[in-house]
């Protein structure tokens, strides 16, 4: 491996490890913003008792979804082994290097709308009577969403295994701090889907 190669690469690495390290510490504060807006929330959940049922079954497809994805974890596990032609992507590995840097620059953006988004949500909640009212008539169409968003993940699957054996190794070095990125991702979508959908 060209050294300079290497020495850039790294640099890149620890540039993206301190972006991350602000995301997160914003993310604190989203989370601090979240919690006072739960509050309010409180007197949604007895409208929200009726539609239990049917969410139900959605949730349980989406547990399929999630073995097909654990699934495809387990196979990342094998990867190691077929990175002995990482030395002839690196050109590539610096050009998805810059396309995560613009990514990361997205999420500085959307985080900084996150802020405007829950000042949103005080106004809307004034709405929600009404948007209850609608999600019975959404709920028709879910199955079929679901459906198709196995069919799109059966075929992401395929189109990106490739991509997916060539990237390991460039991420390895990242893998823990965008996992735990991950896990605080989830918390707050978590938190957004019992704003918007009071789950």
């Amino acid at each position: 491996m060209d050294e300079k190669i290497y020495e850039l690469i790294t640099k890149m690495y620890s540039d993206i490890t301190k972006r991350l390290d602000g995301i997160d510490e914003r993310l604190g504060g989203v989370d601090n913003r979240l919690d006072g807006i739960d509050e309010r929330l409180d007197g949604v959940d007895n409208r929200l008792d009726g539609i239990d049922e049917r969410l139900d079954g959605v949730d349980n497809r989406l547990d399929g979804i999630d073995e097909r994805l654990d699934g495809v974890d387990n196979r990342l596990d094998g990867i190691d082994e077929r990175l002995d032609g990482v030395d002839n992507r690196l050109d590539g590995i610096d050009e998805r290097l810059d396309g995560v840097d613009n990514r990361l620059d997205g999420i500085d953006e959307r985080l900084g709308g996150v802020d405007n988004r829950l000042d949103g949500i005080d106004e809307k909640l004034g709405g929600v009577d009404n948007r209850l009212d609608g999600i019975d008539l959404r709920l028709d169409g879910l199955d079929a969403d679901v459906k198709k968003l196995g069919n799109q993940l059966t075929k992401l699957e395929v189109e990106l295994k490739d991509d997916i054996k060539a990237l390991y190794d460039g991420y390895k070095q990242t893998y823990e701090k965008v996992t735990f990125l991950e896990s605080k991702l989830d918390k707050q979508e978590v938190e957004i889907r019992v704003v918007k959908g009071g789950k």
